[in-house]
């Protein structure tokens, strides 16, 4: 067993009291999003958002020039382009049993980044109409068990054969009679109780295809119709509230995820604790609870106790997959990557098994892919990496349309991992393909286009072609200008890379002209 270090925060005591309380058969006593904000400014899940600022750090070799007839004798540095995909949430380290073999990690203090931190995020963002819209490609607006239409008909169906699937996969778990309330033979035939069913499978469906938005819509439209006939605190609504809290983290929505996984824990602790599936719901659901709380050793306690569980009873269902998905997210935030890769793995093969070609099964794939990256980088090895990357990528081409924001943060995710290999041709044939699609994404003047725009011109200097490297400057450069607020900075950076591709081209006067624009910023 590995001894685990507690932080010392007095907030994240009170929020450990706080969910023990629900051993007593009591809902917390205060709110675990009111305890986050308590101590928000001190708390590791601050720092969850980027660090714009942290972002923009230095492009340009500050060395000597090279000599003309060397040209392209030193690299410029790239920056950490779309501080928009820099995920840097602090979570914590473990030792995991039950069929891995981990080196023993206690000291989660001391955050040790992904080898492609602020560059590439470990995880890939939910779907781009998802996060204006409650856009869902079912089309469905409404669910009437009673539907008498073709299409209303059709619909329901739908959502009842992904309800069935939801539970049949363990994205739902009743397990005793006590809890399985929601197959009581006394509800047959209530149709409120049919559209809850029915909405949960719509958000079920919804979510693994990375529709987060309608997917919380729907479950929030289950949950209301189930507290409406049942009472808020019927044991049923246990999976339903830790569902949501799942989709909510995935919308990097971390406070409100912690509501309902409070609810949830409290829900769950009604239930009977002795039986074996239900003490395995209340393990992960208070790992994912601590996990969103920033309190990383608690929730890789919890979580390795659950894996325990569901590994004794030969459990092969997707809430185990996602305790798998997320203890393989913590451990490869602290650099701790073998680890980090056998969870995923396993985690991944779980899904595959049970959704086949689906955003959930794209996006295990793209967090084993940067994992792995990080470790050939680190270890100056090739651990096929990009063909879990190409693979998410595929199946985000079939799951999307051509150009999307998720194949956009793939292709992002290849340039960089080529461009750190020193492979600049392969990378900047990755960062074009990403140029051109953000331009279809979010337009020719977006700030996007201009951070992949300076990465793709670095990697053509350092390929040796100084005449496109400075036209993708360039262009980068009139956007960076477009902006209202203060970039100074990254004018006089964007100067200087056009600078030293004139230089290596013997163009001395302009390389002047643009040296003295630099130090003018």
């Amino acid at each position: 067993d590995v001894s685990f270090t507690k932080t010392d925060n007095d907030h994240l005591e009170e929020i450990s009291q706080a969910v023990d309380v629900a051993d007593e058969g009591g809902m917390p006593h205060q709110n675990p999003r009111e305890l986050m904000e308590k101590d928000l400014s001190s708390s590791s899940r601050s720092r969850i958002l980027p660090d714009k600022a942290s972002s923009f750090h230095s492009w340009a070799s500050r060395g000597s020039r090279p000599h003309p007839e060397k040209k392209a004798s030193f690299l410029l540095e790239r920056m950490s382009s779309d501080n928009s995909m820099s995920v840097r949430d602090i979570f914590g380290d473990d030792n995991i049993d039950g069929g891995f073999e981990a080196s023993a990690l206690t000291d989660v203090d001391g955050f040790q980044a992904s080898g492609l931190a602020n560059d590439v995020a470990l995880h890939l963002e939910h779907s781009t109409k998802s996060m204006s819209s409650y856009f869902s490609t079912d089309g469905i607006d409404h669910i009437d068990p009673r539907a008498t239409c073709h299409e209303g008909q059709d619909d329901f169906d739908f959502a009842m054969k992904a309800y069935a699937n939801g539970i049949k996969y363990g994205h739902f778990d009743f397990h005793d009679g006590n809890a399985a309330g929601d197959e009581n033979t006394a509800w047959e035939g209530n149709d409120q109780v049919l559209a809850a069913r029915a909405y949960m499978g719509l958000g079920f469906a919804r979510q693994c295809k990375g529709e987060l938005e309608s997917s919380l819509d729907a479950y929030t439209k289950s949950l209301n119709l189930w507290e409406d006939e049942v009472g808020e605190n019927h044991p049923v609504n246990a999976s339903i509230q830790f569902a949501v809290g799942t989709v909510l983290i995935e919308m990097q929505r971390q406070l409100d995820a912690s509501d309902h996984f409070a609810k949830a824990l409290y829900l769950f602790k009604s239930r009977n604790p002795a039986d074996g599936g239900i003490r395995a719901s209340i393990l992960s659901t208070e790992g994912m609870l601590f996990s969103v709380l920033g309190e990383a050793n608690r929730a890789i306690d919890f979580f390795r106790q659950a894996v325990l569980l569901y590994q004794s009873d030969g459990s092969m269902n997707l809430k185990f997959a996602t305790v798998m998905f997320e203890m393989g997210s913590i451990l490869s935030q602290h650099g701790h990557y073998d680890d980090s890769v056998n969870c995923f793995k396993f985690a991944l093969e779980i899904r595959e098994a049970l959704l086949g070609d689906s955003f959930v099964v794209a996006r295990t794939h793209y967090s084993l892919g940067v994992t792995k990256a990080s470790q050939e980088l680190e270890e100056n090895t090739d651990n096929a990496s990009a063909s879990h990357l190409e693979e998410a990528l595929r199946i985000c081409q079939l799951e999307f349309e051509a150009e999307h924001l998720q194949s956009a943060i793939i292709i992002h995710a290849l340039g960089v991992l080529n461009e750190r290999k020193g492979d600049f041709l392969s990378a900047s044939g990755w960062f074009a393909k990403e140029r051109s699609m953000r331009k279809v994404l979010s337009g020719e003047d977006h700030e996007t286009v201009a951070s992949v725009s300076v990465d793709l011109g670095t990697c053509y200097y350092n390929s040796g072609k100084y005449d496109l490297a400075i036209s993708t400057f360039e262009d980068g450069l009139r956007i960076i200008l477009l902006a209202e607020n203060d970039r100074s900075l990254e004018v006089a950076e964007a100067l200087y890379k056009i600078a030293s591709c004139h230089d290596s081209l013997c163009n001395y006067e302009e390389s002047l002209e643009k040296f003295l624009e630099v130090k003018k910023n």
